[in-house]
């Protein structure tokens, strides 16, 4: 007995943020600072994050990947079908309202960020 598309994409999807999990606990030893890249000397500590945020990280992207395919594979494709209809103003104002929902996204993650350091 196979299991249906939903229980194969949340098994992907679950997979994926155990995957996604593994890194962000691994960065709490860092307490938010940021790492260097060899600048001060390629650190054990530093050279083991950095490999576990490689493997880990890159499995979970691709688990992630799968899990959307499988979720909205056909969906998807015709949406990104769709995109090609669409007239150049309107795939302007789409653009610049990711833009701006991304930048102020960003923008209040670096300002919470910066508040918590200096605390």
């Amino acid at each position: 007995m196979t299991p249906s598309i939903r229980i194969r994409a949340l098994i992907l999807l679950l997979s994926a943020l155990v995957c996604l999990a593994i890194v962000m606990t691994g960065g709490f030893m860092y307490n938010h600072y940021a790492v260097h890249y060899g600048v001060h000397g390629w650190g054990p500590p530093e050279m083991a994050f950095l490999l576990e945020y490689l493997l880990f990280g890159s499995v979970g992207v691709i688990l992630l990947g799968a899990a959307l395919d499988l979720a909205a594979g056909r969906r998807l494709t015709a949406g990104f079908d769709r995109l090609a209809s669409l007239s150049s103003r309107a795939t302007w104002a789409a653009t610049a309202v990711a833009t701006a929902a991304i930048s102020c996204t960003w923008a209040s993650c670096s300002s919470s960020l910066a508040l918590r350091a200096r605390a």
